[in-house]
């Protein structure tokens, strides 16, 4: 019996170690957070909104962002959404500049860890997928896979990270589609900036989350910067962008938003 028990132990150790060294962080699924079955077809005409956006090639294809820097992190405030049901059409005239920030599930509940004016609102999760951590303490911008730990004034969870350590991250994502992208990066001088990504033709459409990491390398020298960490935002349908000359406007609920208070 005694030699039975040491043979399953054996067994499943080895399963252990198996498993342990053969997981792959970087092949998930990016989720589906937000509620789908929406048209992509948004709620602004398509070539006006691009018009007001600059160009960008990648890999033989046309890409168009939008920038918005955050010059004062104290300035930068992140409000929860899934009650009050906003639209960032009626919030933009408090702010100079909007972002969407994390994912939200069916029932329109935030997923991860997010922090507001000093509350927790909702817990962190574990997670393969949103692996990164947004959060401002004391007029200091953090953004890593770590989450802070006592008090902030403002946080969230997100992801997945797209770059750390000013490279591009390996993602391999299933189901990976074309959609529009929010980021939040921090530079080699410690700025907070934000971008939003869309396709050629659609603002609903964008680069593969698998290619963005890489995206935003060659993005950062085309702008003059070097992109130290970057962190996927909720996008697709679901989000929306501001920066006094674009407006992204959401086709769905924006779950929780960053408002930059207007000058």
């Amino acid at each position: 019996m005694k030699k039975i028990l040491i043979l399953l132990g054996v067994v499943l150790t080895g399963v252990w170690f198996y498993q342990k060294t053969n997981f792959d962080p970087t092949s998930v699924e990016e989720p589906q957070l937000t509620p789908r079955g929406v048209s992509q077809e948004g709620p602004q005409t398509p070539e006006v909104v691009l018009a007001t956006m600059d160009t960008f090639f990648f890999e033989d294809q046309t890409f168009h962002y939008a920038v918005l820097a955050v010059d004062d992190p104290a300035s930068l405030k992140l409000f929860p959404n899934h009650q009050a049901k906003a639209e960032s059409a009626d919030l933009i005239s408090t702010c100079s500049g909007l972002v969407s920030g994390g994912f939200y599930d069916l029932n329109g509940e935030p997923i991860g860890w997010l922090v507001a004016e000093g509350r927790q609102a909702s817990p962190p999760v574990l997670s393969d997928f949103l692996n990164g951590y947004l959060s401002l303490n004391q007029g200091q911008v953090s953004l890593s896979n770590v989450r802070p730990q006592g008090a902030v004034d403002w946080g969230l969870q997100s992801g997945p990270l797209l770059i750390a350590n000013g490279l591009p991250l390996p993602l391999r994502i299933k189901n990976d589609e074309p959609r529009r992208r929010v980021v939040a990066a921090t530079t080699l001088q410690g700025q907070l900036v934000f971008l939003a990504l869309v396709g050629e033709d659609s603002a609903f459409t964008g680069p593969l989350l698998a290619e963005t990491p890489r995206l935003l390398v060659n993005l950062a020298e085309t702008l003059g910067l070097s992109f130290t960490t970057a962190l996927n935002l909720d996008g697709g349908s679901a989000s929306t962008f501001y920066n006094q000359q674009t407006h992204l406007e959401e086709f769905s609920l924006i779950g929780s938003y960053f408002c930059l208070a207007a000058e």
